[in-house]
């Protein structure tokens, strides 16, 4: 608005010097001439009674009869500087007239042409560069362009002082897909878009034989492209992509090597992280900056006595990109972080103080507890038996870098029992389920938990309290070096509602029931209920947390 009003002024300023350049006109002649018919006196001796030899007139010397010099009117002159005046005084104006309806409805920005709006986006304006992005999907950014937008899009990519734009990923995805980008730009483009990260801990114990480490590979924030983009472009091109995925002649090859202790033997415990593999037979499915992430952790077995004080740790990785069954790009990795062993090594901050603790506390909400109920009969069913069902939920309000790490218990008349692990990352608005504890190695149901510990759970049952108490462990992130900071305080959720689940058929194939645990209190389908009934009926609300200061 401020740009339309400054242009404005300026226009309609030299509008009005031109119109009065345009009237006053140009001189052609500094003879003397006669006023009424413009007849050239030069040459003439001129009396006061001397007469016009053209038309009569009387033309006696320096008076008002006798022009000096002649001026001819510029009528182009003056149409251009009457449009100018007139553009400048609607730019003057604009605040006003932009609040008529007629006007204030037009959408200008969709009626410019493409060399204007790429001028208004190069300005920093947001609407030129909405324009620019919704013309992309039909095809009426030319090609000329789009590769000036391709451009712009990979300045931002490299500007990290700002925060990435998913216009600009649309850009560089529709010009990669649509292939009409450049070779060089598109492996520019394919280079960037896969990030690795490479997690553990700095300094460890000096009697540390497990170095725990994580890996994870995604797809890189800054170039990301948004799903209603690639969904819409699906939708309008008729791709046999489903949602957002977009038809794709890329595949994406990994490879992560276990990390390596420089200059030692090392032994491996656990697995490592799985690899994307090419195959021919397969069509492509890679959309780069789509996003996608997938990691993995593992130890190393380290001997104090070979490594010292001091060592390397090295991972390789590398990436190879194929469109169709050839390779395009080819990337190998290989960092390194030093390692040293302190006598009090920090693993992770431990956050005690009450001041940060106890809205943090607050801040956290436990569901309902649901648990089932006759289990002999949900044991006789393979869909309840093999499944698994998340009975409690934590959700977090305000978001933190903080992180529970430990154990939740279970506590009513005076008994407490072991609950599972957990290492949650306190983010805002996320809600973590949590499945009873099993055993993958062993044939157990999630139903076992509550079989071992009938007793408890009847006495929950009768008496309908429960407390639900987590414990922290700061030790733990040693072997998660993930983990930055840990609330170090117990947490206690007083008086967490009970809700039952029983056994029943919840749907039918071929005349067989499928069976599933269902809560008890569910409404049955055709049945009226009260208003009283259905709030009977309702899940019980959460219970927020409170410091626990046990003795």
């Amino acid at each position: 608005m401020t740009l339309i009003l400054v242009f404005g002024v300026l226009l309609a300023i030299f509008g009005v010097w031109g119109v009065v350049k345009a009237v006053r006109g140009r001189p052609v002649s500094d003879h003397p001439h006669c006023r009424s018919c413009r007849f050239d006196l030069h040459g003439l001796e001129l009396t006061r009674d001397s007469k016009c030899p053209e038309c009569g007139h009387i033309t006696p010397p320096d008076t008002r009869y006798v022009l000096s010099g002649l001026r001819k009117r510029r009528p182009v002159l003056l149409l251009v500087s009457l449009l100018m005046l007139l553009i400048g005084l609607s730019g003057v104006a604009w605040p006003k007239l932009s609040t008529i309806p007629a006007i204030k409805n037009i959408d200008w920005y969709a009626s410019s042409p493409e060399w204007m709006l790429l001028w208004l986006e190069s300005t920093g304006n947001m609407k030129a560069l909405q324009e620019l992005h919704d013309r992309l999907i039909p095809g009426e950014v030319s090609d000329e362009g789009l590769q000036t937008l391709v451009e712009r899009a990979f300045k931002h990519q490299a500007d990290t002082r700002t925060p990435w734009d998913q216009r600009w990923g649309d850009v560089l995805c529709y010009a990669f897909f649509s292939e009409k980008m450049k070779d060089q730009d598109a492996i520019r483009y394919m280079e960037k878009a896969v990030v690795f990260e490479f997690d553990v801990h700095a300094e460890i114990g000096l009697e540390d034989t497990q170095l725990g480490y994580w890996v994870r590979e995604s797809n890189a924030e800054r170039g990301m492209s948004s799903t209603d983009f690639r969904f819409e472009w699906n939708r309008r091109t008729g791709n046999t992509g489903f949602g957002d995925e977009l038809d794709s002649p890329y595949q994406l090859a990994i490879v992560v090597n276990t990390p390596k202790i420089i200059g030692n033997d090392t032994r491996i415990n656990g697995g490592w992280m799985l690899s994307n593999s090419y195959d021919p037979d397969r069509g492509g499915w890679w959309i780069p900056y789509k996003r996608r992430s997938s990691a993995s952790g593992s130890s190393l077995w380290i001997d104090p006595a070979k490594t010292g004080d001091a060592f390397e740790i090295q991972l390789d990785y590398a990436y190879t990109v194929y469109k169709g069954p050839k390779e395009v790009l080819h990337r190998e990795f290989s960092p390194r972080v030093k390692i040293r062993r302190v006598a009090d090594p920090v693993y992770a901050a431990v956050l005690t103080d009450p001041a940060v603790l106890t809205p943090l506390a607050e801040g956290l909400t436990i569901s309902s507890m649901q648990i089932p109920t006759e289990l002999e009969i949900a044991s006789e069913h393979e869909n309840i038996r093999s499944g698994s069902q998340s009975v409690l939920e934590i959700e977090s309000r305000l978001g933190s870098d903080h992180q529970l790490l430990g154990d939740l218990w279970l506590r009513s008349g005076g008994e407490e029992i072991l609950f599972k692990p957990i290492a949650i990352e306190l983010k805002a608005a996320v809600h973590y389920g949590i499945q009873p504890p099993s055993d993958f190695n062993t044939d157990q149901s999630w139903l076992d938990y509550f079989s071992e510990h009938q007793e408890f759970f009847d006495r929950v049952i009768a008496e309908e309290q429960l407390d639900v108490v987590y414990r922290p462990d700061p030790s733990r992130a040693a072997m998660d070096p993930r983990i930055r900071s840990v609330v170090a305080s117990p947490i206690l959720f007083r008086d967490v509602p009970i809700d039952l689940l029983v056994p029943q058929p919840v749907a039918y194939s071929r005349g067989i029931p499928r069976w599933a645990m269902v809560r008890k209190n569910t409404p049955e389908v055709g049945v009226s209920y009260t208003l009283e009934e259905y709030e009977a009926m309702r899940r019980p609300g959460g219970v927020a947390g409170e410091l626990l200061v046990e003795e």
